[in-house]
């Protein structure tokens, strides 16, 4: 299946240092190009990365514009910061790649399907997978079907991916290959909390309160009467 072409128009940003937050203000986001040759300072509306961010997420290839440049330029998202308090879009930076030029790339893996088995918990043990390839080539994610699992101890590795392995190459060692990426494991029971017994005495009474409630009455009267 061919990608569709994503293409975005952005303009090019004099506003650098603390002064950004008026652009933030506004409604636009500041950011970046990087990659091939020098860093350009660009702006573009938060809305507008937003919408873009859904579509190509990390792994996508858009064809951006910069008012007042010629040609397109391919890029990807490198890093999104974003606000640890308010969850705001801070800032972006986008690397420039060359399309004749395989680069690496992180491709998330996407469980699909469910499974029925007694006493089994899905655990996935890599959410992603690093690969090789040309940026047009990148898959947008690895989807794994886990219906196929049927029992404890089973699990999908890095040799059951399914990919065109004549685009793209998974960048890990041979012996790597039968890793697990997802498997079943047991489900653990909880162990109850042990209740801790009071301290006995050797005749099997409570440590604390030696005698019965008619010993002690009958102590306090003699201790009387000897007063007396």
């Amino acid at each position: 299946m061919t990608k569709a072409k994503v293409n975005i128009t952005v303009q090019p940003r004099d506003i650098s240092g603390k002064r950004v937050h008026r652009l933030r203000t506004a409604g636009d986001l500041p950011a970046n190009i990087y990659g091939q040759g020098e860093s350009t300072q660009i702006q573009l509306k938060t809305k507008d990365f937003t919408k873009l961010y859904a579509t190509m997420g990390d792994t996508g290839l858009a064809y951006m514009t910069v008012e007042g440049q010629k040609n397109d330029r391919p890029v990807m998202v490198d890093e999104v910061q974003v606000s640890g308090i308010s969850g705001a879009l801070l800032h972006v930076s986008f690397r420039e790649v060359s399309l004749k030029e395989k680069i690496s790339a992180e491709v998330p893996v996407e469980v699909v399907g469910e499974i029925d088995v007694a006493e089994g918990v899905l655990v996935v043990v890599r959410d992603s997978v690093e690969i090789e390839a040309l940026p047009t080539d990148i898959p947008e994610k690895f989807e794994i079907d886990v219906s196929i699992l049927t029992e404890v101890g089973q699990s999908i590795s890095f040799r059951d991916l399914k990919y065109d392995k004549n685009t793209v190459s998974l960048t890990i060692d041979e012996e790597m290959m039968d890793s697990p990426l997802i498997q079943i494991e047991a489900q653990r029971e909880e162990e109850p909390e042990e209740v801790e017994e009071p301290a006995q005495g050797e005749d099997g009474e409570s440590a604390q309160g030696t005698g019965s409630a008619e010993d002690k009455s009958e102590d306090q009267s003699s201790d009387s009467e000897k007063s007396e």
